[in-house]
């Protein structure tokens, strides 16, 4: 199969880059659905925080998450409904556990995107020029991508992570941490 131009890429549906990524094993094309995406997620992350630095960590996150569950999206409806309901869910999860923290509230109202929001930020993202998670990915430090893989990929606890590490979950947190910030650093530098 002849590798594809990044303009043909580009002109690829979601689904068609799902499918490739999934079942033919090209995760590179995930750059093009971070190029999409990741600006949606961000903004959703944005309204929902009200904190653009800790935005961009929730949206590098999401984006993890999302391309460690690809393989679970299913088509049953569109994409960006699919990526606007983990970003929504991951956010809230955040805020769950730091309401347990007390160390931020949860507000009161959400913003909620309409369908019709989407599908004018999906022709906005299309525009969007953002460096592709999957370089980064192949880049980063093994003892880093081993424990974001066991968290976003497998869904291990910190504690489940430690066992089969046998390492303290201190350690854990810090690499996950280290994993993380490295991730945005990578990536943050597509944006400015």
């Amino acid at each position: 199969m002849e590798a594809k131009t990044r303009a043909e890429q580009s002109a690829l549906s979601d689904e068609e880059l799902v499918q490739m990524i999934v079942q033919e094993g090209q995760s590179d094309l995930f750059g093009v659905l971070y190029d999409r995406y990741a600006p949606l997620v961000y903004r959703k992350a944005v309204s929902l925080v009200k904190r653009e630095a800790l935005a961009e960590d929730l949206t590098h996150d999401i984006m993890l998450k999302i391309f460690t569950k690809l393989s679970q999206f299913e088509g049953r409806a569109n994409f960006s409904l699919w990526v606007n309901t983990i970003s929504y869910n991951h956010c809230m999860q955040h805020f769950r556990k730091n309401k347990r923290r007390k160390e931020e509230e949860v507000p009161e109202e959400f913003d909620i995107m309409s369908e019709d929001d989407i599908e004018a930020e999906q022709q906005e993202l299309l525009e969007a020029n953002v460096k592709e998670l999957q370089r980064c990915l192949a880049n980063i430090k093994k003892d880093y991508s081993v424990v974001l893989s066991m968290r976003y990929y497998a869904e291990m606890s910190i504690k489940q992570m430690a066992e089969a590490l046998e390492m303290g979950e201190s350690a854990i947190k810090m690499r996950l941490k280290r994993g993380r910030e490295w991730l945005a650093s990578c990536i943050s530098p597509a944006k400015k």
